[in-house]
């Protein structure tokens, strides 16, 4: 026999997902620029030249991988103590002092590289292995389908591409790129520097990535990019978007 209050539950259980999707929706859209791991802001195949300042100020080129990272530091950069104590009981320095990189230059080049990758190229192996792979410091293990992230994210590396579409105030790059229906960041929060230090900050959602865009003051372009996962918890309602 057919339930009578089927109506009823019905309108309701209707009524409680759409103040959850306006909830979600709603919801501020905030790119967040954390660990070096997840942030793509460097050709990870090209090699860092560092001069070791002492007696001898030599220079030596090394690749940067995961292992600068660790908390114990790395032989290739510098480790910092309080002046009056040494370490601490569990050996480990007051702090690390590893590279903070500024973003990778725009327009996003496709010249092959001396060494390693173009920019574009090694950019689209980071997409390809997924927002959870965290390998933003060295490419990892198990390279992704990169031909479908070339794909994928092409319309957005294109435009990345062009000085000229790069160029003008943060609402003409937002009409440029309003074909792809992409999602502009209501707040963005950036661990390596105050956000003053620029003359804009763009944060762009397109598919599973936020695309962040620098323009130096007094600077016509946005002249670097990072590039974070946009990690959703839960359903993702604004990536089912047509």
């Amino acid at each position: 026999m057919r339930n009578k209050y089927y109506p009823v539950q019905y309108l309701a259980a209707s009524i409680v997902f759409s103040i959850v999707f306006c909830i979600i929706s709603c919801a501020p859209k905030i790119a967040m620029i954390g660990s070096p791991y997840e942030r793509y802001d460097h050709n990870r195949t090209q090699k860092i030249v560092i001069t070791m300042h002492n007696d001898t100020d030599k220079t030596i080129t090394k690749s940067v991988v995961d292992e600068v990272y660790i908390p114990s530091g790395s032989a290739y950069f510098p480790t910092a103590q309080y002046k009056e104590r040494g370490s601490e009981a569990d050996n480990l320095p007051v702090a690390n002092v590893v590279p903070i990189f500024t973003g990778v230059s725009l327009p996003l080049s496709s010249a092959p590289a001396k060494e390693g990758r173009s920019d574009r190229e090694d950019i689209i192996d980071f997409l390809a292995e997924g927002p959870y792979a965290q390998a933003g410091v060295q490419p990892g293990e198990t390279m992704g389908d990169t031909k479908s992230a070339e794909i994928t994210y092409k319309p957005m590396l294109d435009f990345l591409g062009s000085k000229k579409q790069l160029t003008g105030e943060r609402e003409q790059i937002i009409e440029r790129l309003s074909y792809l229906n992409a999602d502009v960041a209501d707040e963005i929060i950036d661990s390596r520097y105050r956000l003053r230090s620029f003359a804009n900050v763009l944060a762009l959602r397109y598919e599973k990535f936020w695309f962040i865009l620098y323009k130096l003051p007094d600077n016509k372009y946005y002249s670097r990019l990072v590039v974070v996962p946009a990690k959703i918890k839960g359903q993702d309602f604004p990536g089912k978007r047509p």
